[in-house]
């Protein structure tokens, strides 16, 4: 893809989240294979950098987008102590990841505040993510994956089908 790509001067959009750049507590399978993505763009990206080569690539760092299935989850999981600044608008996200492809950022950052401070924290202060694992409780972070699992068998994801 990469001689077409750099033929027509392509952009890739690389819809990551904040869990591959800043580890978290009872999402470790997911967290993994998006620092995984994340290393692998990230990498490509300096080397097309490095080649001065004319294809762009923005990795998106996204957060918590309140979407269908997201709101769903919150619900089911009764999980509601998420501020509203840390919850992003579907729609406005869309407008940024679409501008993304015309501004060609190397990252897109969304919700802009939320990730920033995830982002600070951890840098700055590790045993900040610790202190705030530990206010989750093991029947709270159960019925969370619980939530998460019955929401992806109602989109059609079962296990084994991925």
């Amino acid at each position: 893809a990469l001689p077409h790509l750099e033929k027509s001067g392509g952009h890739i959009f690389v819809t990551s989240s904040t869990a591959g750049e800043i580890p978290g507590g009872f999402v470790s399978l997911y967290s993994s294979t998006k620092h995984a993505l994340n290393g692998f763009f990230y990498s490509l990206q300096q080397e097309l950098l490095a080649r001065k080569s004319n294809v762009g690539i923005t990795i998106g760092a996204l957060g918590f987008i309140l979407t269908d299935d997201v709101k769903a989850i919150f619900e089911i999981s009764n999980f509601t102590n998420l501020p509203d600044f840390a919850k992003g608008d579907v729609h406005e996200c869309t407008r940024g990841m679409m501008n993304s492809l015309v501004l060609r950022p190397r990252t897109f950052t969304y919700p802009f505040v939320s990730t920033i401070l995830e982002r600070m924290s951890w840098y700055l202060n590790p045993w900040a993510q610790e202190m705030l694992i530990s206010f989750v409780s093991m029947e709270q972070a159960d019925t969370f994956s619980k939530a998460c699992r019955i929401t992806s068998e109602k989109a059609g994801f079962q296990k084994g089908n991925l």
